[in-house]
């Protein structure tokens, strides 16, 4: 029955004499395991005196390990100890698994308990017993194993007990993970490094770990640079560690910002981390968080009249002030319906507008946090009396991405009122007057035809400034100038040719494949050509009489040819395009047509006599001063 565990009793007997000569006793305190006495009193002479040792076979271990221990009582006086009582409390992070001889267990005291009838002079018992360190013990605990002997001598009188113990120190890993984020504000879009400081100042090796990471739909995991095996999974990712040696560890993740529109958002990131002891025990788990701040632009939309009331036919101003009240730069769209008696005249606004009936829109470029924008809207009083109700609202996003959100601005009432009638011109009673009204309507009409050559012919000083050619989602392909320095931000500024494009698109052109086809702002011009899998933008000035869109048209079939099959299949490697930007300087090159002198009267000089010559001037900025010096096209 107690083969094995004699057989094991045995043998660390053997090795603890080999090493030590046997065991620390009471009055010799040597050994190599730490051993405590606590003797009682002093015995007589002729009394019985039991001498006790006790030895560990370990004296560090990890939670969850087994210990075994020998103890011996001999009896060193001079007189049989009598009633011997052996006791082995156990301390309070063990428990007990087996001993030998077989003790009787007090589970309310927590002692091991061996009876000896009596103990001869110079005889001695052996005990064997292991205890297990309870999983969780924490790191650098002390477990103390006492053993003890109460006896009488011959006649029965009870002797001073006798008491031994010796220790077993606690190994465990231990961690408390922070996580350090930078920046600690971001905008949508924006990467993140958050670092886990995951430092082991246990005194043992962690088996393995598991950082699990929630990113609250506030991040998109990009990659970790430690080479760990991660998991993906819907809201975050898992790492897992192994063999953490007691010094510093850490884990550093990088992350893309999701959200958008929402400034000041607390940016909430969260790890979870479990670790093993040396046994393969779990620590308890601890969570450690923290939180960027989302940097947004927010909008507000204020609106003021010049008149509150104002007569029929006159004409009136709307005053509306747009301010990013944000920590972001944001595009925004200013949106309105006019009502049924108002009409459009003109606006302040050096940005582009566009409609479509009684639909207004402008679009305001990017806005930076604390920006203000204010556009002066003329309008016109219809010609009844009436109460017209103005309204407006302003879409706006962070052009990185996100959905657009609407402000509401305030309604204000204009009253049209009746005001001063309009008579007809007078009709003259005498026939010579027919004569008089005649000349000057001729007069006033080659004045006219004249001032629409000269204007034309102005217009037709036709400047290309830029072409942009990008992709279906916005992404920036190829851009050639005829300027000297180029855009510090164009890439942004493609992204909003397409921002508009689809916002125009979805604002009056839904459900059909209309699609925007040019815009105006200021004395600039934007002629978009749209191909199979790319559209071209192309911004100049003056007046272009078709020559500029045919060439537009040319180059964008150039390009479904040559790259279309590239384009469909595009992996983002502009080195699959190489040789795109080469197309594009045709569109400022062409072959002017000869043209028939136009004349206006007998005694007006002819026009030039190639009208589209005038556009040769695309090849770079016009002529101002008459010296001859042009500008070739970007190559």
């Amino acid at each position: 029955m107690y083969r094995g565990p004699l057989l094991v009793a045995l043998l660390v007997v053997c090795l603890a004499a080999l090493a030590s000569g046997l065991a620390t006793t009471a009055g010799d305190p040597g050994g190599s395991v730490t051993s405590e006495s606590l003797a009682g009193a002093p015995v007589g002479p002729m009394d019985a005196d039991l001498s006790l040792t006790i030895i560990a076979n370990v004296s560090v271990a990890d939670p969850g390990d087994s210990v075994l221990l020998y103890a011996t009582a001999r009896n060193l006086g001079n007189e049989t100890a009598t009633n011997v009582t052996l006791e082995a409390p156990l301390d309070l992070n063990s428990t007990y698994i087996w001993s030998f001889p077989n003790a009787t267990y007090d589970p309310l005291n927590r002692t091991l308990r061996w009876t000896v009838a009596s103990l001869a002079v110079g005889a001695r018992t052996d005990i064997f017993w292991t205890t297990r360190i309870t999983v969780g013990t924490a790191d650098n605990t002390t477990i103390r194993h006492p053993f003890r002997a109460s006896y009488e001598n011959a006649s029965g009188a009870p002797l001073p007990p006798e008491e031994v113990v010796t220790t077993v120190r606690v190994r465990s890993p231990v961690f408390d993970p922070q996580i350090l984020p930078l920046p600690v504000s971001a905008e949508r879009g924006a990467p993140v490094v958050a670092k886990l400081y995951a430092n082991n100042t246990g005194s043992a090796t962690a088996l393995r770990a598991w950082s699990n990471w929630t990113l609250g739909g506030h991040f998109r995991f990009a990659y970790l640079e430690e080479a760990f095996p991660v998991t993906n999974v819907s809201d975050g990712f898992h790492v897992t560690l192994s063999n953490l040696a007691p010094g510093p560890h850490a884990l550093t993740a990088h992350l893309v910002v999701l959200r958008g529109l929402d400034d000041g958002l607390s940016m909430g990131v969260q790890s979870q981390w479990t670790a093993t002891d040396g046994n393969g025990n779990r620590l308890v788990p601890s969570t450690t968080g923290t939180s960027v701040e989302l940097l947004a632009p927010s909008f507000t939309l204020d609106m003021n009249t010049s008149a509150r009331s104002v007569n029929t036919s006159s004409r009136f101003v709307l005053t509306v002030t747009v301010r990013n009240t944000g920590r972001a730069s944001g595009i925004s769209w200013l949106n309105t319906t006019l009502p049924s008696g108002a009409t459009f005249v003109s606006d302040n606004a050096p940005f582009p507008r566009v409609n479509q009936g009684k639909r207004y829109s402008w679009t305001l470029p990017s806005v930076s946090p604390g920006g203000v924008v204010v556009v002066g809207i003329t309008f016109e009083s219809g010609s009844d009396p009436q109460v017209d109700s103005f309204v407006f609202t302003l879409e706006f996003t962070d052009g990185k991405g996100s959905p657009p959100r609407s402000v509401p601005g305030p309604r204000i009432d204009v009253e049209f009122v009746g005001g001063p009638t309009s008579s007809a011109p007078p009709t003259p009673s005498v026939p010579g007057e027919w004569l008089i009204w005649g000349i000057v309507a001729a007069a006033a009409g080659g004045l006219a035809a004249s001032f629409l050559l000269w204007r034309q012919h102005r217009a037709s000083d036709l400047q290309v400034e830029d072409v942009f050619v990008a992709d279906m989602g916005g992404h920036l392909l190829a851009h050639r100038s005829s300027g000297l320095v180029a855009y510090e931000d164009e890439d942004i500024l493609i992204g909003m040719f397409k921002v508009i494009q689809d916002f125009v698109h979805d604002s009056f052109a839904r459900g059909t494949n209309d699609m925007m086809k040019s815009m105006e702002f200021g004395e600039r011009k934007i002629i978009i050509e749209r191909g199979n899998f790319h559209f071209i933008s192309v911004v100049y000035r003056g007046r272009d009489r078709g020559s500029l869109a045919e060439r537009v048209k040319k180059v964008s079939r150039l390009i479904d040819h040559r790259f279309g099959q590239a384009l469909e299949n595009w992996s983002g490697d502009l080195d699959e395009l190489r040789g795109l930007a080469t197309l594009l300087p045709q569109v400022w090159k062409h072959q002017p047509r000869p043209r028939p002198p136009a004349r206006v009267g007998t005694n007006s000089r002819s026009a030039p006599s190639d009208v589209e010559g005038s556009d040769a001037k695309a090849d770079g900025p016009a002529d101002s001063g008459g010296s001859g010096v042009a500008v070739q096209p970007p190559k």
